[in-house]
């Protein structure tokens, strides 16, 4: 088994085996997550006589904690023909990628798995719970928040000014990565004197909403009791103290590609 990193001449078998093994994505998607993601550095394959059987993608983003910069990775699109697994060969692949990662200097990798493989990663694969995603019901949104068609320039522009002058952690989305994560996910945009201050990304229920998100420019906050909606494990790379400055503050994640949603 070889493993190594993907080139543009493997994206026709890496875009079938993420098909075959993700059957309910849209082919459209993951023709947009290769055209807006895909680099030669950051898929990582595992081959056999020339046959793509494992890959993943560990998608490079800044992290800033106290406005210091660091360099983090987000594992995803993690996944193995069917006929290939139990075979350890994931395994490998992943301590492949953390060797390539550290080399290059980076702190933290990061991931979303689902519920049935949560366990993998942490009891395998050493990760441990670190992120934390919040969201919180309200039975309507205020009224100057108005239910618009997306456009992702102007809410790029208010995720940013949101964003200013921040403390604790935060981490940041290139315009393309912003664009995949929240394109097809339900937004309202807050308006006061013609002016955008901020939105929401919600699901509409049938007493109300569940605010997943909430982008503000300025101090204005909505009300409502938070609740864990999904957490993400983390694996420090180099030996990086980065891991356990977070770990004691729990800090909520919101800025990610998030493939479950």
């Amino acid at each position: 088994m070889q493993y190594e990193r993907a080139s543009f001449n493997d994206i026709p078998q890496l875009k079938s085996l993420w098909l075959s093994c993700f059957p309910s994505c849209a082919p459209s998607y993951v023709d947009e997550f290769f055209c807006s993601v895909f680099t030669e550095t950051n898929c990582f394959a595992a081959k056999t006589e020339n046959k793509i059987v494992s890959m993943a993608f560990a998608v490079e983003y800044q992290g800033f904690l106290e406005q210091k910069p660091h360099k983090l990775a987000f594992l995803t699109v993690c996944c193995t023909h069917p006929d290939f697994r139990q075979r350890g060969i994931f395994t490998a692949l992943h301590a492949y990628i953390k060797a390539e990662l550290e080399g290059l200097d980076y702190e933290l990798l990061f991931a979303l798995p689902d519920e049935k493989n949560y366990d993998r990663f942490v009891k395998k694969l050493s990760y441990r719970n670190l992120f934390y995603r919040r969201g919180f019901f309200v039975s309507e949104l205020p009224k100057s928040f108005l239910h618009i068609d997306k456009d992702m320039n102007l809410l790029y522009s208010i995720y940013l000014d949101s964003l200013k002058g921040i403390n604790g952690f935060y981490i940041l989305e290139s315009y393309p990565q912003f664009c995949l994560t929240y394109r097809q996910k339900s937004i309202a945009v807050d308006i006061e004197n013609k002016t955008a201050k901020g939105f929401v990304v919600y699901t509409k229920k049938k007493d109300g909403f569940v605010v997943h998100e909430y982008y503000s420019i300025g101090k204005r906050k909505l009300a409502g009791a938070g609740r864990t909606l999904k957490s993400a494990p983390a694996l420090p790379l180099n030996n990086s103290e980065l891991f356990d400055k977070l770990y004691k503050t729990k800090p909520r994640l919101n800025f990610l590609l998030d493939r479950e949603e």
